[in-house]
């Protein structure tokens, strides 16, 4: 009897031990998922943390930004001058341009005449040379013909030279046969 109130008890506190260890397994799950909502509450934490200090960060760079701001609006205005600047000095090179373009004009007019006046100066140059070349032909021709002429006359020269000589003979002759007859 003893033993079988032990073996009761132990059973009963065997029972007690298995739904208390049941209860504890229990308990180290809530436990698990507890730890896992602190994990992820501390996660979140850190990171809302990081997002404060970025907020904050931002806080004090505003003021950054409104120096960048004024800095940007002066540069704006500076860029609307030159704009303006530009605008004007665009006009002046548009007046300019149209001012270039009448000279172009002109000058295209001018050079267009000089170019007929070339051409007409270059027809009359080539005229001129093909008259001295005719006229060098002409004059070559009149240098051979009067090459020609004194040569003949040189000949001419010689001839009535000679015929001078011969009738100077024959005069001599005829003077020495009058001589010989009167004598």
């Amino acid at each position: 009897e003893a033993l079988k109130r032990l073996s009761d008890q132990t059973k009963k506190q065997l029972e007690e031990n298995q739904h208390t260890n049941k209860e504890l397994q229990s308990t180290n799950r809530e436990l698990n998922d507890l730890k896992k909502s602190y994990n992820k509450l501390n996660d979140n934490y850190i990171v809302i943390k990081e997002k404060n200090e970025e907020l904050l960060q931002m806080v004090d760079s505003s003021s950054s930004y409104e120096d960048l701001i004024e800095t940007l609006s002066m540069k704006v205005q500076n860029l609307e001058t030159q704009v303006h600047e530009l605008t004007l000095t665009n006009a002046d090179l548009e007046s300019s341009q149209e001012l270039m373009e009448e000279l172009d004009s002109s000058q295209r007019q001018e050079i267009d005449s000089y170019k007929k006046e070339i051409e007409k100066l270059e027809v009359n140059y080539n005229e001129k040379r093909n008259e001295v070349i005719s006229l060098n032909q002409l004059l070559n021709e009149t240098k051979q013909t009067n090459e020609k002429q004194k040569k003949y006359i040189e000949s001419l020269k010689e001839e009535i030279s000679k015929h001078e000589n011969i009738l100077t003979s024959q005069n001599e002759n005829i003077i020495n046969q009058q001589q010989t007859i009167r004598q």
